[in-house]
């Protein structure tokens, strides 16, 4: 077996877990519990009363933390797997850019001339990436399809950047000290930074 056989079969593809709260009901109960609290806590520092001695707090803290528990019982856990570059760059061929991207593109270049062209239709992309690279549950892209366009934009935004995430980004070790130079240090791509912009939404900077 030859070197670069050896790595890849020893290689482990990054996989990446999210939780969605998708109990909208329990979210908004725990919401009103914690704005209870911070009324609760203001209330009695304007009428100066000791938070050892009758007072409600301690009871509405016990009931948050009940509550902060059921949400977190029933979050539903997406995990996604890293694909190949192969496997990335066929589902980008698939999704060639809209008209409307192409339009949007065309009138951002006028203001910024170094402005990046669309590689590729995100929004396509979205439920195919998330079909090809999630593990639990595995999902086909019918399935994902639905899902994408079921859920809220922040909650399917949560699932493309996890998706898109574990496949863009990469584990590495510094080669020498931080501040120097080391693996990965290379500049963002620009397809990951048009994603970025197309998203409009807050993708953490490393993906």
């Amino acid at each position: 077996m030859s070197k670069v056989s050896e790595i890849l079969s020893g290689r482990k593809p990054r996989t990446k877990t999210v939780r969605l709260v998708l109990n909208g009901d329990s979210q908004h109960e725990l919401e009103l519990a914690k704005n209870e609290l911070r009324n609760l806590k203001l209330q009695e520092r304007i009428d100066g009363k000791d938070e050892t001695l009758s007072s409600k707090i301690p009871t509405k803290e016990r009931q948050i933390l009940e509550l902060e528990a059921t949400v977190v019982a029933n979050a539903v856990e997406f995990t996604f797997q890293a694909v190949g570059r192969a496997t990335l760059e066929r589902l980008k061929a698939l999704c060639a850019p809209s008209e409307a991207q192409w339009l949007r593109y065309r009138e951002q270049a006028k203001a910024n001339p170094s402005t990046n062209p669309p590689m590729f239709d995100w929004e396509s992309l979205a439920p195919l990436l998330i079909a090809a690279s999630a593990t639990e549950p595995t999902m086909s892209e019918e399935e994902a399809l639905a899902l994408w366009d079921g859920l809220s934009d922040g909650e399917s935004a949560q699932l493309y950047e996890a998706a898109w995430g574990v496949s863009n980004e990469a584990a590495s070790v510094p080669l020498v000290a931080t501040g120097i130079g080391g693996i990965g240090s290379s500049d963002e791509s620009s397809t990951t930074q048009q994603v970025k912009e197309s998203l409009g939404l807050s993708i953490p900077d490393e993906f």
